[in-house]
């Protein structure tokens, strides 16, 4: 989920950061970043949007 990464990094945090703020382990962030895991549950999804203060669609809809 090369998304996530983007918009991690725009928001300025830190994997860890995301993980404390989500509630989200970061190895769970990691892995959907570098896509080793390429399905998240809509609780994980709705958790890193909070966080990230996103809507979930941002993670599906490229940036333009």
């Amino acid at each position: 989920m090369k998304r996530l990464a983007e918009l991690r990094q725009n928001a300025g945090l830190t994997i860890s950061q995301l993980s404390q703020r989500s509630g989200i382990t970061r190895q769970t962030i990691y892995r959907l970043e570098t896509e080793e895991e390429n399905v998240a549950n809509t609780k994980t999804l709705c958790a890193l949007a909070d966080a990230l203060g996103v809507d979930v669609s941002a993670f599906f809809i490229p940036k333009v």
